[in-house]
Parts: structure tokens; C-alpha cells; sequence
């Protein structure tokens, strides 16, 4: 056996007669003629030319008895015989490196660093933060990250409330996938365990009329409209569109460039694909533009009146499901603006890769998805469906 067990330092004298204690055959260390032993003790152990001094298992549990001694410092010995002994999964210090709460509030820590830096989402944040607390960390506290295989991430998937939607309980998975994914990056680990497939059924796009949008938008106090009227003629999102500013507009040749977005009530120097794109501005738009007084280049576009500073995206979503309410329609914001913008485009047989070039979409699948292409191909059925009817009933007039 490659390892001796003794009582630790400060427990190496009986407490009552001062006097050490005794090294009993099979039974351990105690002092026979006080009737007294440690409770705690650690492994003395020569491993690949270092000295190694082991108190606790490898779930942290002090050694508080020879017999618990014995029973770990065979297991080590069927780890090293096997070759595959860790000295890291026994010492306390190290333990706790690996301990999933910590190294999941340092990858957090790097993820505000990151969005800190324009490399990622302050909107991203916020949502992970809630994932974490509410199911990761309750789940997973105190486990060692090494050992969590398929099964507990199973489990786990398996535990979360079915309340949830399919979409959030994804995210969650994908949020903890993640963090594997970066502690191999990291080398802190190997490999990772398999995460399931979470099938998110594909939401119909809704979208509204021109008719519904004007409708909408009369229902706005005036001094607010004309960002929602922007946001119904350009389709910009509306993060997107409290983040312009006078510099990012040229209206000698009617472009706007998009360079900026907010994201968790921050503005930030980047959009969310991390693209600058110049965008032809709509005509509508341009003749108000045109009208405005032009402000210094650093001034934000549209300042909300009431704070006298840029809008939240929040306010906008307030005002918009006031008018909602006022005029009884049921329809998001950004099902109002952006899809609408796209819906009504392909609607009248605009060409899918030029509704992407207005959205901004550095994915055509993306705008595929927005746009319900398949709404100008349902209308030229019925379209040859009345063509037929027609005929028929001019024969059969002869």
C-alpha cells in the first residue's frame, strides 16, 4: 500500500493525559489507558516523486475515523493500480476549484466581461443570470464538474418544471452546454457529457395591414409617433431605432446606417449582428426627416419627451400596448413593425434576397422565416384556381 494514515498534527497527543497516541495493529490510534482516539486523521502519500497529504474524500467529507481512512486510501491504491489516480479530486483547495458554483460564477464573470467589451449581448445576461440561479445552481451545488456525466444532465433536463416552455427549457440546456463547451476550451475539463435534443416548434409569424398599422399609429400621442411611424415603414428593430443618431443619417442621398443598438437599457457601439450596414431609408420617412431641424451629430434622433433623454425600448412597448388596447388589436410591437414590413413586402411579390438586404439579415433563412414567402405562392393558387372557374363558366355561356 502506498500510503500510511496518522492522526492530523494538532490530534497527535490524547487530550486528556497529554501523552501520544498509540499505533494499535488494525484497529488505528488510541490511548489506552484513557479510552480515547482522534477523530481526525490524513493520508501520508508518495505519488510520481511528491509528498501528498490527503483529509477528506473526494466529496469532502474529513476523515474522521481510521476506518474512513482505510476504506479511501484503498480506493486510491485501485486508482493508481488502474493509473487513473487525481490527487486534485482529494485535496480540499483544489477540490473546491472544481466545485460547478464556482466555476459557473467565473464563467458569468467572463460573460459580462465579454458583453462589457461589445462581444456579446447585455440581453444576453440578464436571462442566463435567471437560468442560473433558479435551476442550474440549485441542481448542480456542490458537485464536482468532472464528475457529472450524461445521466445527471438527463436527470436534470428531465427535472426542470414542465411549465416551462420547450424554447426556455432549451435555453437552459443550452446555457449549461455552453459552459462545458468553454471549460474544454479552458482545459479545465475533457470532454463533456451528451446533452438532449430539444425539438421548439416553429411559432407562426404574425403580422398586420398597412390599414392596422396607420390604424395603430393615430392611437399614439403625437409627440411620440413618429419613431413607431419609422418603425412601420423601415423595419428597424426597435432597439435599433432608439439607438440612431443624426450622424448616421445622409440625407442628401436618403441613407441610414445602422451602427449601433440597446440592449438591457444600454446603448451600445455595435448592432446585433455586429454589422454596419447603410440602409435606404423610405421615402415617407425621408420627406419628415427632410422637415426636421437637423441636430448636432452626436444628438440621438428620437428623444422621448417626457425624460428628455433616448428611449427605452420599454417605453415604446408601453405606448404600443396602450394603442393596442385602445383600438382592441392583438399585435406585438415588432410583429406590427418588422415582420408586417416584411410580410406585406413578400406579399406583393418583392424578392426574398432584397427583403433581406432592407432587414439586415446576414442569413437569408432568417428572413425566410419573417417574411411568409409562402403567402405570395398561396395567392397565385387561388389566383389560377379563379382563372379556371372563369373559363369554365365562359364555355359553358358559349
Amino acid at each position: 500500500m502506498k500510503g500510511v494514515i496518522r492522526p492530523i498534527s494538532r490530534q497527535s497527543d490524547c487530550p486528556v493525559c497529554k501523552n501520544k497516541f498509540q499505533y494499535l495493529p488494525k484497529l488505528g490510534y488510541a490511548c489506552p489507558s484513557c479510552k480515547t482516539v482522534p477523530n481526525r486523521f490524513r493520508i501520508d502519500l508518495h505519488y510520481s516523486g511528491n509528498r501528498i497529504f490527503l483529509c477528506s474524500d473526494k466529496q469532502g467529507q474529513a476523515l474522521d475515523s481510521y476506518q474512513r481512512g482505510l476504506v479511501l486510501l484503498s480506493h486510491i491504491q485501485h486508482e493508481i493500480d488502474n493509473h487513473i489516480f487525481d490527487p486534485s479530486r482529494y485535496v480540499a483547495a483544489e477540490l473546491k476549484r472544481y466545485y460547478c458554483e464556482n466555476l459557473i460564477e467565473q464563467w458569468v464573470s467572463d460573460k459580462e466581461k465579454e458583453a462589457e467589451k461589445g462581444q456579446l449581448s447585455y440581453s444576453y445576461i440578464k436571462p442566463l443570470k435567471g437560468h442560473i440561479k433558479n435551476y442550474i445552481k440549485p441542481y448542480f451545488n456542490g458537485k464536482d464538474i468532472r464528475d457529472i456525466r450524461t445521466i445527471d444532465i438527463k436527470d436534470f433536463s428531465q427535472k426542470l418544471p414542465a411549465r416551462l416552455s420547450s424554447k426556455t427549457q432549451k435555453n437552459i440546456l443550452n446555457a449549461l452546454e455552453n459552459l462545458f463547451n468553454t471549460l474544454i476550451i479552458d482545459e479545465v475539463i475533457e470532454k463533456k457529457p451528451t446533452f438532449p435534443k430539444i425539438s421548439v416548434p416553429e411559432p407562426a409569424i404574425k403580422w398586420c395591414s398597412r390599414e392596422l398599422q396607420d390604424k395603430l399609429l393615430n392611437a399614439i400621442p403625437a409627440k411620440h409617433r413618429f419613431i413607431f411611424f419609422l418603425l412601420t415603414r423601415q423595419g428597424l428593430r426597435p432597439a435599433e431605432a432608439v439607438a440612431i443618431k443624426w450622424l448616421d443619417i445622409d440625407l442628401g442621398n436618403g441613407i441610414l446606417t445602422v451602427q449601433r443598438t440597446m440592449s438591457d437599457r444600454k446603448i451600445v457601439e455595435r448592432t446585433k449582428t455586429k454589422k454596419v450596414r447603410p440602409r435606404l431609408i423610405h421615402p415617407e420617412v425621408l420627406d419628415i426627416l427632410r422637415s426636421m431641424p437637423r441636430g448636432l451629430p452626436s444628438i440621438y434622433l428620437f428623444i422621448n419627451p417626457n425624460s428628455g433623454k433616448p428611449y427605452l425600448t420599454d417605453s415604446l412597448q408601453r405606448l404600443w400596448k396602450a394603442a393596442c388596447k385602445a383600438v382592441g388589436a392583438d399585435i406585438e410591437l415588432y410583429q406590427a413593425t418588422r415582420h408586417s414590413v416584411a410580410s406585406m413586402a413578400a406579399s406583393s411579390g418583392v424578392s426574398i434576397a432584397i427583403i433581406k438586404e432592407v432587414l439586415g439579415h446576414t442569413d437569408i433563412r432568417t428572413t425566410q422565416k419573417y417574411s411568409h414567402i409562402d403567402v405570395l405562392a398561396q395567392s397565385k393558387v387561388f389566383a389560377a384556381q379563379a382563372k379556371e372557374t372563369c373559363i369554365k363558366e365562359q364555355k359553358a355561356c358559349g
